[in-house]
């Protein structure tokens, strides 16, 4: 392990440890997010490569 690698582990464990103490003082607990997953949006600019059977018809360009 380098010490590059071994400095910033320890420094996320500093961290870390300080984030819990400071979570413990404040009766705070720490909850996953939960939020749906957004469909990706795509931007189609070039489909001259794409067989034209394979492009959705809502992204067919006129």
């Amino acid at each position: 392990m380098t010490g590059s690698i071994r400095a910033a582990l320890e420094k996320t464990e500093k961290c870390r440890a300080m984030q819990m103490t400071y979570n413990q003082e404040l009766g705070l607990v720490p909850q996953t997010i939960k939020k749906p997953i957004r469909e990706n949006v795509v931007e189609i600019t070039d489909t001259r490569h794409i067989p034209r059977s394979d492009i959705p018809s809502t992204a067919r360009p006129k």
